[in-house]
């Protein structure tokens, strides 16, 4: 059975007005919000994986805009043992 998880790249600057409208329209699409993923770069701080209304976010300092989840999954042992939980991943920009 497939199990897809849903990683939103985002930055510092822009979090907290792009992910309200991500997570609602998350809510509408009736996707599990414990599949999503939501990874701000660009921070001065650096989590773990830090579960917040349901679904999941992320801090670090990266400043790639583009890649800053596709470093946190691929390049750091927590991310890399939560992909393993999924079939597969829908990758966006929270701006899309």
């Amino acid at each position: 059975m497939n199990k897809i998880a849903i990683i939103i790249n985002s930055c510092e600057k822009f979090q907290k007005k792009t992910i309200p409208i991500i997570i609602n329209s998350s809510k509408k699409a009736k996707i599990p919000s414990h599949n999503i993923y939501i990874v701000v770069g660009d921070s001065d701080k650096e989590t773990n994986i830090i579960t917040k209304n349901d679904y999941n976010i992320i801090f670090c300092k990266y400043t790639n805009i583009d890649y800053n989840a596709a470093i946190y999954f691929t390049q750091t042992s927590e991310g890399l043992n939560e992909i393993q939980k999924y079939t597969h991943f829908f990758y966006i920009h929270d701006t899309a």
